[in-house]
C-alpha cells in the first residue's frame, strides 16, 4: 500500500498542472526528488502513521528551502496566510512572491496525497475529510453549474488541505465542524432522494461545505467572537 502511495503521489508531483504551477521540468523533479531522498522520508511518515502537515513538513523542508526561501512566519502559517488573503482579500493581504507560491504548491501537493492515502488506510472520517457529491446525483440539479464552480475553486485552492494545516497551528477545529456539518447534511439529503424526496444535493453539499468557511475572514478584532 505504501508503493502504491509513493507512486500516485509522484504521478501527481509530475503531472502538467503541477509542472506548470511549480516552474520545474520532469527531470528537474526527478532528480530533486532522489537527491534529498523523498520516496525514504514520505514512506517513514506514513508507515509511522503521522499525517500532520508539521511531520510533512519536517521532512520537505530542505526541498523547499531549495525553491525559496522561508517565509518569515514560517511555511505553514505562510500557506494559510496567502490563502486566507485570496479568499478575503478586503480583510487581508499577504506577503509573498512568485518563488514561495510555487513552493507551497508543491507541498500542498504532496500533502492532499497523504490525505487522501490517510482516507484510504484509516477510512473515511467526517471530522477530517470532505466528500463532495458525485456529478451522478448533481447533474440534474438546479445549482449544478453552481455546485461545480465551487468545489472546482476548493481543489484549486487546497481548501481541505488548508483548514487541516490551520487546526494544527491554531487554536479552531474548523474543519472539524465544517466536515461534521457536511456529512450529517450530505448523508439525510441522500437518503431523502432515496426515497423520492426532491432534494437540490449539489446546494445542500455546497452550503454545509462553505457555511463556516467566513470563520477565516474575520479580522484580529473579531477572532475572540469566532466560536
Amino acid at each position: 500500500m505504501t508503493m502504491n502511495f509513493i507512486r500516485q503521489t509522484q504521478q501527481m508531483l509530475l503531472n502538467k498542472k503541477t509542472l506548470k504551477n511549480t516552474g520545474m521540468t520532469k527531470t528537474a523533479v526527478n532528480r530533486m526528488l532522489a537527491d534529498y531522498q523523498w520516496k525514504k522520508k514520505i514512506s517513514r511518515l506514513v508507515e509511522n502513521g503521522d499525517y500532520s502537515s508539521e511531520g510533512l513538513l519536517a521532512e520537505l523542508k530542505p526541498m523547499l528551502d531549495i525553491l525559496a526561501s522561508e517565509p518569515e512566519q514560517g511555511w505553514l502559517r505562510y500557506i494559510c496566510d496567502v490563502t486566507t488573503a485570496h479568499m478575503y482579500p478586503d480583510n487581508f493581504s499577504a506577503d509573498t512572491t512568485e518563488e514561495r507560491q510555487r513552493a507551497a504548491y508543491f507541498f500542498l501537493v504532496n500533502y492532499r496525497a497523504m490525505l487522501e492515502h490517510e482516507k484510504e488506510v484509516r477510512g473515511f472520517s467526517p471530522t477530517d475529510h470532505i466528500e463532495f457529491i458525485s456529478e451522478e446525483y448533481t447533474s440534474e440539479c438546479i445549482t449544478s453549474r453552481e455546485y461545480e464552480r465551487f468545489r472546482k475553486y476548493w481543489d484549486d485552492n487546497f481548501i481541505t488541505e488548508f483548514m487541516r494545516i490551520s487546526r494544527e497551528i491554531t487554536p479552531f477545529n474548523t474543519i472539524g465542524h465544517i466536515g461534521g456539518v457536511h456529512h450529517v447534511a450530505t448523508f439525510v439529503g441522500m437518503q431523502l432522494i432515496d426515497t423520492d424526496v426532491p432534494v437540490d444535493i449539489a446546494l445542500v453539499s455546497g452550503a454545509a461545505a462553505g457555511h463556516d468557511l467566513g470563520k477565516y475572514g474575520c479580522t484580529q478584532q473579531e477572532v475572540r467572537r469566532i466560536p
